[in-house]
């Protein structure tokens, strides 16, 4: 069952109050864009999702809230269109990303989102994406895997195990998780070392595949614009990479006034009823001018 993370503190950040619209630029399984909607019965969010499945899945579950939930299936880094096709004369009080991924996609999407699963592995949060995991693994150079692993995974072992994939894949291509898996841990990487590589391994080419840092750093920016004066942006980030990208353009921006200067994180007790939160951190900020 989808549980949104951090999902009172991000409604306390957000200020909720009647008639207050919104914009989820990552509506998902639509947890916190629910939450809002029940918790004010005046509010409008504007919810983008870019996957077209899950797009689909979660419009039809949300159709009582049709009338005050305006769906949208696109990437927000196309954000200001977006509010220029479908919320055009409408004051934005509040702009919320979460940048976790689904957990739909780990159980349901068949992509190879998870490790524990042998699938397709594809990676893409969208099918018009060119470039599919497999597709990274097996026709990228040496140099582009290594740079990949390095910049979105952090690896230590990156030249190494780029290495590795390049010699084997002479022999075999990699077309499955399993596949992709079972390469890692036969690799020479220390054995104590393989879990927590393979985990990096797998986000650094999701993140290449979909160009989720570019992705957000597109939709920062266009965020702010669309917001009204005194307007509440806020990010729930899920790794240092993120986290960097979010703090640096909060405290570069100068029409955001940071409201934390430390994020906010999940207490104790979510952590451990929902696993998925441990990472987790919400930084928000107030535009302050128009």
């Amino acid at each position: 069952m989808h549980i949104p993370v951090l999902e009172r503190e991000l409604i306390d950040c957000l200020n909720l109050e009647k008639n207050n619209n919104f914009i989820d630029c990552t509506l998902g399984e639509g947890g916190h864009t629910e939450a809002i909607l029940r918790k004010s019965e005046t509010s409008l969010v504007l919810g983008i999702e870019w996957d077209r499945d899950l797009f689909c899945k979660t419009k039809k579950r949300m159709a009582s809230y049709k009338e005050r939930l305006i769906s949208v299936n696109d990437n927000y880094r196309n954000l200001k269109e977006v509010v220029r096709k479908f919320g055009s004369g409408i004051k934005f009080d509040g702009v919320y990303f979460d940048l976790g991924t689904c957990l739909w996609h780990y159980q349901e999407s068949n992509r190879g989102f998870s490790f524990k699963k042998n699938e397709v592995f594809d990676m893409r949060f969208n099918e018009n994406l060119k470039t599919s995991g497999a597709d990274i693994l097996n026709k990228w150079s040496c140099e582009k895997i290594k740079k990949i692993f390095h910049d979105y995974g952090e690896i230590k072992e990156a030249e190494n195990l780029a290495r590795y994939i390049e010699r084997h894949r002479k022999k075999s291509s990699i077309k499955t998780s399993q596949d992709f898996i079972d390469l890692v841990y036969s690799s020479p990487i220390a054995g104590k070392r393989k879990k927590d590589v393979l985990r990096k391994a797998f986000q650094a080419i999701r993140i290449e595949v979909n160009q989720e840092l570019e992705n957000l750093k597109k939709g920062l920016g266009q965020a702010v614009d669309v917001l009204g004066n005194h307007g509440i942006i806020a990010v729930i980030t899920y790794h240092s990479l993120e986290d960097r990208i979010v703090k640096n353009f909060f405290n570069n921006s100068t029409e955001l006034e940071i409201t934390n200067s430390k994020p906010i994180r999940p207490g104790l007790l979510e952590k451990r009823f929902n696993p998925s939160s441990r990472s987790a951190k919400l930084r928000f900020a107030h535009k302050i001018v128009d």
